[in-house]
């Protein structure tokens, strides 16, 4: 059996296919914009806001970290969280921790609403709660593990499963830690041939500090 490389040995052994010079740290490419082929020609990256060379080698590295399909790398948490509300349309609804960040807290209690979509506070470490909220309307169950700033802990796991017999909700996990990392992906039945995620499609989105890694099994990603 061949052993599964450690986190360590895959970031160092990391490859830099775009850096000719194949040096041995990722160079960080701090530039705004990118000279083009021509003026009728568009080269792989022009302004550094839609593209970064930088940047697509982390969301190529941290999926092979967390078993995801691809990653997005955002500027801050809060954009990634907005980023994933943005999946979630009007007359839907979301059963979100009743103990959340400050800054999650009013993108769904003041900003998400006026979008139409019905927001549900539970408490998300009682799986009872949680089955409770969730109704035919419910298209994602929003979770803070440790919640901030009781420090809560939701049985990932457990919310996981359940979540997809009692309904084709997904759900998301907003985390301090990357704790699908240090449980392991394979022990998290999520993301596989429709087990769990962000919608009915299969996809989860554990947002981690602006990173959101997808296991998805159709176009999610490309909503992003």
């Amino acid at each position: 059996m061949v052993k599964e490389p450690s986190i360590s040995t895959m970031v160092l052994n990391f490859e830099n296919k775009f850096d000719p010079y194949e040096a041995m740290s990722t160079p960080l490419y701090q530039t705004a914009t990118f000279k083009q082929p021509s003026a009728t020609e568009n080269g792989p990256y022009d302004y550094t806001r839609s593209g970064n060379p930088t940047r697509d080698a982390l969301e190529s590295l941290l999926p092979k970290l967390d078993k995801a399909d691809r990653a997005f790398c955002l500027t801050s948490g809060m954009a990634a969280l907005a980023a994933v509300s943005h999946l979630v349309g009007t007359g839907d609804e979301i059963v979100a921790g009743d103990d959340l960040y400050g800054g999650t807290d009013r993108l769904l209690s003041k900003t998400i609403p006026k979008k139409g979509i019905v927001v549900k506070r539970v408490n998300t470490s009682d799986l009872d709660e949680v089955a409770s909220a969730i109704g035919p309307r419910t298209k994602l169950v929003w979770l803070e593990t440790p919640t901030n700033p009781r420090q809560q802990i939701s049985d990932i796991r457990a919310v996981t499963i359940n979540v997809n017999a009692w309904n084709d909700a997904g759900h998301a996990v907003n985390q301090i830690y990357d704790i699908l990392y240090m449980m392991g992906r394979d022990a998290i039945a999520v993301g596989v041939r429709g087990d769990g995620g962000i919608l009915e499609d299969g996809t989860i989105l554990p947002n981690v500090g602006g990173y959101l890694p997808i296991i998805e099994q159709e176009t999610v990603g490309e909503q992003l």
